[in-house]
């Protein structure tokens, strides 16, 4: 059986209403600082600025195309919150960067004098 027009419109409709109930939930959630946070650990885990290792590379190559659809689609809805994200990580690298930094100090100044 062919769809009919009541039908093909009906199903448009649905698939509209659901890409922007879709859209507003990765508003919400990416306007909170968890939901940038879990937006962050989940690019990392899919490995999108990593290369990919050769071993497992249909596996990873599936893995970071997740990853890259997940970024697409929140940059569609909200770059701004993607990039403020993006700064957030940023800044939470720069101080655990100098945190090491200077435990490395420490560690070679006690290695120096011990």
């Amino acid at each position: 059986m062919t769809a009919g027009p009541a039908y093909k419109e009906l199903h448009r409709r649905f698939q509209e209403q659901d890409d922007r109930e879709f859209r507003e939930a990765v508003k919400a959630v990416l306007s909170t600082k968890e939901g940038r946070t879990l937006l962050r650990h989940l690019i990392e885990k899919t490995c999108i600025y990593a290369q990919i290792p050769l071993n497992h590379l249909e596996y990873e190559a599936g893995v970071r195309n997740v990853g890259l659809a997940l970024l697409a689609e929140c940059n569609g809805v909200s770059p701004e919150l993607v990039q403020q994200a993006q700064t957030e990580r940023n800044e939470v690298m720069r101080e655990r960067n100098e945190q090491l930094k200077a435990a490395q100090a420490l560690d070679e100044r006690t290695r120096i004098h011990g």
